[in-house]
């Protein structure tokens, strides 16, 4: 029984660890409607300089802590996930086509 509550659980954990940023230079020569179809709306836009502009996305991610011994804190323990952000930068040139990916 305890098997089967944990399954989820490190399914969560195990695709919580990919790492996006290896799928971000698929993005390079794709049109600014796709990209905000697939990640919606940016937080923040802004000129890039050269006549094109700047999506600007953040994403977060909750990161368990570990007690001592290797098992997982909960709230319980007054031990909140810790939370991360990250951002990304889409350069988008004058014809909406990504050129540039921070």
């Amino acid at each position: 029984m305890k098997t089967s509550r944990l399954l989820p659980l490190l399914a969560m954990l195990i695709a919580g660890c990919v790492n996006p940023d290896q799928n971000l230079g698929a993005w390079i020569n794709r049109s600014q409607s796709e990209l905000m179809q697939a990640w919606g709306a940016p937080v923040r836009t802004t000129d890039d300089g050269q006549g094109g502009r700047i999506l600007v996305y953040a994403r977060q991610a909750f990161i368990p802590r570990m007690q001592g011994g290797g098992t997982f804190a909960d709230s319980a323990n007054n031990q909140m996930p810790q939370q991360m952000e990250r951002t990304y930068q889409f350069f988008i040139n004058p014809s909406g086509r990504i050129y540039l990916i921070r």
